[in-house]
């Protein structure tokens, strides 16, 4: 009876194989072009990538450096007043060029702040460009190569099984939500390359302020630009980490003969199962992806201390 339906409605074999392997080729395009675009932004310059955005973020710090040259001396006289035992002792002649040096530097780096983040950028970003020809040894950007997936066992098996009305129905329901996931896993990957631009725009204009404060000697003010650096170096390795996630993609799909997955439906022929964990399966590998490049950054931070 379900066959006779299925062939007064149209549904036959040929209509499952074609709605299923196009939502699952659509969905794997869509989540392949999406990564893609945050890979190029990961490879991407900072100061080279919105030519305008960047102009703003330096003509911004050069009106705080002035803020900030300011902010030197105050942060040095508070520091030394603030941390000396003696003052006689600390206006040696000696101490007192330590001193001049120090607020010399100081101020040399509050005035070329953005050269030295800049620089900063281009050294992490030569290693990060790096990673990917490293890691894949090829140029192709397609983390899920359609052409494996849609020879996938289970999914063969689901396509080839002897499958109902309301199985078919099932089954074009799961694999269209199937593309709405993979589709919303491409954009929130893509979501965390952009917002590390974003990060890096909106905290570097504030340079200035923040590496002024190491011309004091009280530690719990001076720690603020020390923080800073480490804040900007954070940043920049954070898109090496996400990378690295989005390229070791590809490897952990290939799992081989070790497929938990195949033997959850071990000798099953109904359709919905195979179907249902087929589309699990790459779902939990593309959630996997996104808990990665989520936590880039946690990772950074404890691997490295900053």
């Amino acid at each position: 009876m379900g066959q006779s339906i299925m062939e007064a409605f149209g549904f036959s074999g040929d209509w499952q194989r074609v709605t299923w392997i196009s939502n699952v080729i659509n969905g794997n395009n869509i989540f392949n072009q999406l990564v893609k675009y945050a890979k190029d932004l990961l490879t991407t310059n900072p100061a080279n990538w919105k030519t305008d955005a960047w102009n703003f973020v330096s003509g911004l710090n050069a009106a705080m450096v002035a803020v900030g040259s300011g902010l030197v001396v105050f942060f040095f006289l508070y520091g030394f007043f603030t941390s000396s035992i003696d003052a006689k002792n600390e206006l040696k002649i000696q101490n007192m060029i330590k001193m001049l040096i120090k607020l010399v530097l100081v101020n040399g780096v509050v005035v070329f702040n953005m050269y030295i983040i800049t620089a900063i950028m281009k050294s992490i970003m030569a290693i990060i460009e790096f990673i990917p020809t490293q890691l894949t040894g090829t140029t192709s950007d397609a983390l899920i190569s359609n052409s494996t997936v849609i020879y996938d066992d289970l999914f063969v098996r689901a396509i080839e099984s002897d499958s109902n009305f309301f199985d078919t129905i099932l089954g074009s329901i799961i694999t269209f939500l199937y593309l709405i996931v993979m589709a919303a896993a491409g954009v929130i990957i893509l979501y965390y390359a952009f917002t590390r631009f974003l990060k890096l725009y909106s905290i570097i204009p504030f340079g200035a302020i923040a590496l002024a404060t190491l011309a004091s000697d009280n530690k719990d003010i001076s720690i603020t630009g020390v923080s800073y650096f480490k804040y900007v170096i954070a940043t920049c390795l954070e898109g090496g980490v996400m990378l690295i996630a989005i390229c070791l993609f590809p490897y952990i799909m290939a799992a081989g003969d070790s497929d938990p997955f195949l033997s959850v439906v071990e000798g099953t022929t109904a359709t919905t199962p195979l179907i249902l964990v087929f589309t699990l399966k790459y779902i939990i590998l593309a959630v996997l992806c996104i808990g990665a490049v989520k936590g880039a950054m946690t990772l950074i931070n404890k691997a490295f201390g900053i």
